[in-house]
């Protein structure tokens, strides 16, 4: 049992990539921040490492005392480099769906619940260029993390680095943090942007209100789910108030998405089609119905109808759905 402990206190992965998934918030202590010098920190070790010898060889008192006062404040920046990175409390990231083959940013909550501002933290993806900011003390502050997912479905959270090397830049300290989270990624939408075959409704000629695009009828107040291509801005600009334009058309503005209308054999090809027609008919806010196999939606409108859309076509092939 002691062995095991041991083995595990002392695993040399967890210095290259961490300690794999933990539940958010990741708390950075003792065990989880390590400390190097830097390729300016050994250079520094030289320069100190010289006039030492050259302090020696000439017996000179004044470069004893030069040696030995910048040795001390290199020693002195290993415990103010190590100690702006400990005890940071890091997560969770705030995980709304994003497109797949799109940089997304993704929020992630980082808490400093000490007395004094961590300076220069620094975070960025394995191989990414860093970004450095501040962290107020007793205060919380988001760390923006810009990823590309390449597949839809839930996706889990990639590792990122949490680094500084404050004050001096002689030491780095840093973390490997990784959230025990998932994103649900969107299908990467295509390129067809015609909509399958508009159906007629019910009755010929029928009219309706809010769905058509041919005739401008007036403004109503704005609900949820409303497209922003049919906000009247100038009206919110003017009375501060979000308006909806109004049109008439005849019933034959609905469609439905269906799977077997795509005229591709390609399985993730035609996922991205029909998420494709998804956000047309989303964005001209007409009623759309919704089929593949496993899963059907009845004409709707709207944010939540869209989402479920987008979530089935996301997790097609898995047991989440």
């Amino acid at each position: 049992m002691p062995a095991t402990s041991t083995a595990k206190r002392f695993n040399f992965r967890r210095f290259f990539v961490g300690e794999g998934p933990q539940a958010p918030p990741y708390y950075l202590n003792h065990r989880r921040v390590y400390i190097l010098p830097t390729r300016q920190g050994l250079v520094f070790a030289l320069l100190l490492l010289a006039m030492l010898l050259g302090s020696i060889n000439y017996n000179n008192n004044l470069g004893y005392i030069l040696t030995f006062l910048l040795a001390s404040l290199a020693v002195v920046t290993i415990f103010m480099t190590y100690r702006n990175m400990l005890y940071l409390r890091i997560g969770p990231a705030m995980t709304a769906p994003v497109f797949a083959g799109k940089l997304s940013t993704i929020p992630v909550q980082i808490d400093n619940q000490q007395y004094s501002t961590r300076f220069a933290i620094e975070y960025h993806l394995p191989k990414a260029r860093p970004v450095a900011r501040d962290i107020p003390a007793n205060a919380g502050s988001t760390l923006q993390l810009e990823i590309d997912f390449a597949q839809r479905g839930f996706q889990p959270l990639p590792r990122f680095i949490v680094a500084t090397t404050f004050p001096l830049g002689l030491f780095r300290a840093w973390s490997h943090v990784e959230l025990q989270q998932s994103v649900l990624i969107y299908p990467q939408p295509g390129n067809d942007k015609i909509l399958p075959q508009l159906s007629a409704g019910e009755k010929e000629g029928e009219r309706y209100q809010g769905g058509g695009n041919d005739d401008f009828e007036g403004l109503r107040n704005y609900q949820v789910g409303d497209s922003f291509y049919r906000i009247h801005w100038k009206s919110a600009a003017r009375h501060h108030v979000l308006q909806t334009k109004q049109y008439v058309g005849s019933a034959n503005s609905e469609v439905w998405i269906d799977w077997e209308d795509s005229r591709f054999t390609d399985i993730e090809k035609r996922i991205s089609q029909l998420t494709q027609w998804v956000m047309l008919a989303a964005n001209l806010g007409i009623p759309y119905g919704f089929r593949i196999p496993g899963v059907e939606y009845s004409l709707s409108a709207g944010v939540l109808h869209r989402n479920n859309c987008l979530k089935a076509l996301a997790l097609y092939g898995a047991n989440d759905i």
